[in-house]
């Protein structure tokens, strides 16, 4: 599902940058806002770690991407700038439109001191999620997968994610058990929590009031 707006009036344009983090917001691509980010800005922006030390040993460090729409939008303007309107670029632009309505997505890279202990997958993981949000009770991953892009894709859409020993693609229902949504723009806090045996991690994004958008007509 590829969705184009154009639009009657003046649309709202954000510059989006690391520095300021009071203007981050839950937003979509029905909002008609069209941020004048550079991607590994964005990806910055949007990203959340903690970690685990023990006698100053580091047990684990685990940093993830929530992947908003400002995020989406970020990498989609940088492959039209090297690409315009070629068929890849269709591709990507409808991958990452059906990606945001399917589900919240995180890519997560994690480091553990043993290698053993970097398992999120499998009948035995190391590590569980959960995603809570200040407006929903706490929801767990319906899909994570090990790092499935090329390589030339990855540098690009992981950024310094890259680097690390294990990259996961994490993704979290829309609703909670009592069907209210668990991000949307009445959300101020965003909680990604990873626990073991080992430890707990919590990386917190907080997030402001979505700015008011002109209204966009689709074809």
């Amino acid at each position: 599902m590829i969705r184009t707006f154009k639009f009657a009036g003046v649309l709202t344009v954000m510059f989006l940058t690391a520095a300021c983090v009071g203007r981050r917001f839950y937003s979509t691509p029905d909002d008609n806002i069209y941020i004048l980010a550079d991607y590994q800005d964005a990806v910055e922006y949007w990203t959340a770690d903690d970690a685990i030390h023990h006698h100053l040993i580091g047990v684990a460090h685990l940093t993830a991407v929530y992947r908003s729409w400002e995020v989406r939008q970020a990498y989609l303007n940088t492959v039209r700038n090297s690409e315009p309107e070629t068929e890849r670029f269709r591709r990507l632009e409808e991958r990452e439109l059906n990606r945001f309505y399917a589900g919240h997505e995180f890519t997560l890279g994690l480091y553990c001191h043993d290698d053993e202990w970097s398992r999120l997958t499998g009948p035995d993981p190391v590590w569980h999620l959960s995603l809570e949000t200040d407006c929903s009770r706490p929801v767990f991953p319906e899909l994570i997968e090990m790092d499935s892009l090329s390589e030339a894709e990855a540098w690009l859409y992981y950024g310094e994610l890259h680097h690390w020993g294990k990259v996961f693609r994490v993704v979290f229902p829309l609703t909670d058990a009592d069907g209210n949504p668990v991000i949307d723009k009445s959300t101020r806090r965003i909680t990604l929590s990873c626990g073991s045996i080992l430890g707990s991690m919590q990386l917190i994004w907080r997030l402001r009031t979505c700015p008011e958008g002109e209204t966009g007509e689709a074809f």
